[in-house]
């Protein structure tokens, strides 16, 4: 496979960062600072559910790999961007929405699911 261009789709992340719906909002707090300690360190308290990541199988299915078995050369390869800034947030699409993307020259591919939350 030969690599045309690649499209970083990592989200930032912050303080009272939202994540999926219901966890606690991420926190991030200062630990040390650089006039009082000579270094500035903080603190992260976070859902993994927050910005970007992947659910790894052992999310769903009692056996399945963790991250770290997770051959990383499964998460990247060809894709189609498709822009989903009009759907209301919390909403996802499925193959049916994707189908009408692809019927609009917009996407090759009809298996898909986009949860975009609200930030």
């Amino acid at each position: 496979m030969k690599i045309k261009k690649i499209i970083d789709c990592s989200q930032t992340f912050f303080h009272n960062n939202p994540g999926y719906m219901p966890y606690e909002l991420c926190e991030i707090n200062y630990e040390t600072l650089i006039p009082k300690d000579g270094y500035q360190s903080e603190r992260i308290y976070m859902n993994t559910h927050t910005s970007t990541h992947f659910d790894a199988p052992m999310h769903h299915f009692v056996d399945g790999l963790d991250a770290a078995q997770y051959p990383i050369e499964n998460l990247i390869g060809e894709a189609v961007p498709m822009d989903f800034f009009d759907l209301p947030v919390h909403s996802a699409i499925g193959a049916e929405g994707a189908r009408r993307l692809r019927g609009q020259g917009q996407a090759r591919r009809h298996r898909a699911f986009v949860h975009r939350h609200g930030l």
